[in-house]
């Protein structure tokens, strides 16, 4: 909107306001009162619009138009009775107008009467035209999606795109849709058909990367939503869910770029989140100082984002800056107490710290939370070996046994602690079996007793498997 327009836009704003509040009587033509509907509209003031929306009808009671704004912002407002009498009064001054009759369709289907909207909507496509049927189509698998049928409703939306591939309310529907009842294959297909007749569709570019995103194809995922940003730059979610994906896989500086974007031309200085996303990106770039920049912002935003606090605490672990490091992972855990996550990264920092205790029982508290992550039943072990609890590493390891996590690395760290305790012999049978039935986790070893890399019967041993 130009500066010229955002005056005149504010000016009749605050005409409109002095005039209600006065209860005064002041004449707005109705292309004003479709102004102000659309602002409060994008501004998401609901209450506020039906309030314009009954003052523009005192004035043009004949219109149409005013009814059928009302009738869907009442749909909004859940007020779904209101909507039909709403309906039923546009019918007055436009018979057969095909917005009315979707707007009665989709009351009905909020008051739950799915059946009689379907009727409805099946009277309306006889004779229907492409275009139309096609927003029937949409209306009608909001019908079946309220009931949770979404397979019906995947089949109608596709119905829909094919009808008129231009129709982007139905294809961000079939997006959802195809997310609901897991048709990533055929979602593929669909919106290739709809490329084929406009390569520049930006929402099936996204859908495409949504779906090749789900289906692990992430090249082509990344391509897509990469096409869909370029050919619409005011595609937030795009952009956001390249950025996303590139940090997934661990390409910081392509993720950087697009988090950057996002910041740079969004309206988005006051999101915490996405501060926090771009200090994530520069720490896994050892880019400390800038990381710290970011995280610091996300935290002023909103004082009580966890993660960022605990993304501070990997930041100054990763310098070995400890205490502060201590600090700022105990203020992710005072906000969100619950992540096993929190309590490990705690863990470790505390072993660094040379504090046993408190690292052991981080550890166990990681493992209330989430009892098949290896690598914690893996770093307790380790713990409590360095502690001089030998005995109970063992102990432990039998007991991640017991819940069925007989994983190779747990077999190592076994190994590791019965050589702590001096079972030389049972060790190195069991060192023996795990060599032959995974060689390439033999690492593990070594991280949980680093002892073992100078012991000759253990490096004899890899040796012979290694040659095999």
């Amino acid at each position: 909107m130009s500066d010229r327009n955002k005056h005149t836009l504010h000016r009749l704003l605050e005409d409109y306001e002095n005039y209600s509040r006065k209860e005064g009587e002041a004449f707005f033509s109705e292309a004003a009162f479709r102004q102000m509907l659309d602002y409060f509209e994008e501004e998401q003031e609901h209450q506020k619009a039906l309030e314009v929306c009954e003052y523009a009808i005192q004035q043009y009671a004949y219109s149409a138009d005013f009814y059928i704004k009302k009738a869907s912002l009442l749909i909004v407002a859940g007020l779904y009775d209101e909507a039909i009498a709403a309906t039923e009064q546009a019918r007055l001054y436009a018979p057969m107008q095909s917005d009315i009759e979707l707007l009665y369709a989709k009351a009905m289907i909020g008051l739950g009467e799915t059946a009689a909207a379907i009727a409805h909507l099946n009277e309306l496509k006889i004779q229907a035209s492409q275009e139309f049927l096609s927003a029937i189509y949409v209306v009608e698998a909001q019908a079946y999606s309220s009931e949770e049928s979404h397979e019906r409703a995947f089949y109608v939306l596709k119905a829909a795109v094919e009808a008129n591939p231009s129709n982007v309310e139905a294809i961000e529907r079939l997006g959802i849709c195809a997310e609901l009842t897991r048709s990533y294959e055929e979602s593929i297909y669909i919106h290739n058909q709809i490329l084929e007749v406009d390569a520049y569709n930006a929402p099936a570019w996204f859908n495409m990367g949504q779906a090749h995103e789900y289906l692990g194809n992430y090249r082509e995922a990344l391509v897509a939503y990469d096409y869909a940003y370029v050919i619409d730059s005011g595609f937030y979610r795009a952009c956001y869910d390249c950025a996303n994906l590139h940090l997934e896989l661990k390409q910081y500086n392509k993720a950087l770029q697009y988090f950057e974007e996002l910041l740079n031309n969004f309206e988005t200085e006051a999101d915490s989140e996405l501060h926090l996303l771009i200090g994530r990106c520069y720490i896994e770039l050892e880019r400390y100082q800038s990381g710290g920049l970011f995280l610091n912002q996300a935290v002023r935003l909103d004082p009580f984002n966890d993660e960022a606090y605990f993304q501070l605490g990997r930041l100054f672990a990763e310098q070995e800056k400890w205490n502060s490091a201590v600090h700022y992972l105990e203020k992710a855990i005072q906000i969100e107490d619950a992540q096993d996550e929190y309590y490990a990264a705690l863990g470790e920092v505390y072993y660094n710290l040379e504090d046993h205790l408190s690292a052991i029982s981080c550890i166990r508290k990681s493992l209330e939370f989430n009892e098949e992550e290896i690598r914690y039943w893996i770093l307790l072990a380790t713990f409590l070996i360095d502690a001089g609890e030998k005995e109970e590493a063992l102990d432990v390891l039998e007991e991640a046994d017991y819940i069925g996590l007989g994983t190779s690395e747990l077999g190592y760290c076994r190994v590791a602690c019965l050589m702590a305790i001096g079972h030389r012999h049972e060790a190195l049978y069991r060192l023996g079996e795990l060599l032959y039935e995974d060689f390439k986790s033999h690492e593990t070893l070594f991280q949980i007793f680093p002892e073992l890399e100078s012991d000759p019967g253990v490096i004899s041993l890899i040796a012979s498997y290694a040659a095999g």
